[in-house]
């Protein structure tokens, strides 16, 4: 709880010397990032890195191309270079060639949530050079129909433009509110003493079954947290 808090103040307080942590934390291979930090990685790691950048884009690429670290992690690291075009930190001519890049040879040609979220990221900063390379990453089975469509990125593409990175700015701004951003954690809830005790033997297996479920990015998240599966745990 305490490295959780900490981790949402210092992105808060916008604290670019935590920039290498936080990368060094997402970094780490199989589970290890959400034994550390539950499910905060999927709920606002993006956030985290945006918030903490320090101008250096190399980390934030090495993880993305790290095939040793959690893919739900990387995936997070597409999201937070989306967020910073989005909020005007970096040009998003800068992002935009990234992605294409990744989407034409960066990624591994195989299905992975980080396709998931560059399709997605792609459609929030309407980086339309990149859907000419998403489309035959459909064909291959390389991001899954059931997060984002194929179609979305037509309707994207035929406009108005503007309005998808718009709403993206407004619903992902940067963290200000920490009460409120953290009200979703399980231990505000309040459940009884013996339900609590059967959620907390329970909540590892269960986060796993939840990243591992395929979910609609617009629909609710499994967890039960009330949030859309995209800004929840990213299943």
């Amino acid at each position: 709880m305490l490295f959780s808090y900490a981790t949402y103040l210092l992105a808060k307080w916008r604290e670019t010397r935590v920039y290498p942590l936080i990368i060094r934390w997402l970094s780490l291979p199989g589970e290890d990032a959400f034994e550390i930090g539950g499910d905060t990685v999927t709920q606002d790691g993006a956030r985290f890195l945006a918030s903490t950048f320090d101008g250096d884009f190399e980390p934030l690429k090495s993880l993305i191309l790290n095939r040793q670290a959690n893919k739900f992690c990387r995936g997070e690291a597409v999201e937070s270079m989306a967020l910073l075009a989005a909020w005007g930190e970096v040009p998003r001519e800068t992002v935009e060639e990234y992605f294409l890049w990744l989407a034409r040879e960066g990624l591994e040609r195989e299905f992975s949530h980080v396709w998931n979220n560059l399709a997605a990221s792609a459609v929030d900063i309407e980086a339309l050079q990149t859907f000419s390379e998403l489309r035959p990453a459909y064909d291959e089975g390389l991001i899954e129909p059931g997060f984002m469509s194929a179609s979305t990125l037509d309707e994207v593409e035929a406009g108005p433009h503007g309005k998808c990175i718009e709403h993206y700015r407004k619903s992902r701004p940067p963290l200000s509110d920490i009460a409120e951003e953290t009200s979703w954690w399980q231990c505000f809830s309040k459940p009884d003493r013996a339900r609590q005790l059967a959620e907390v033997a329970q909540e590892h297996s269960h986060q796993q079954s939840v990243r591992n479920q395929k979910t609609g990015r617009n629909e609710p998240c499994p967890c039960g947290s009330g949030k859309k599966s995209k800004k929840c745990c990213g299943a």
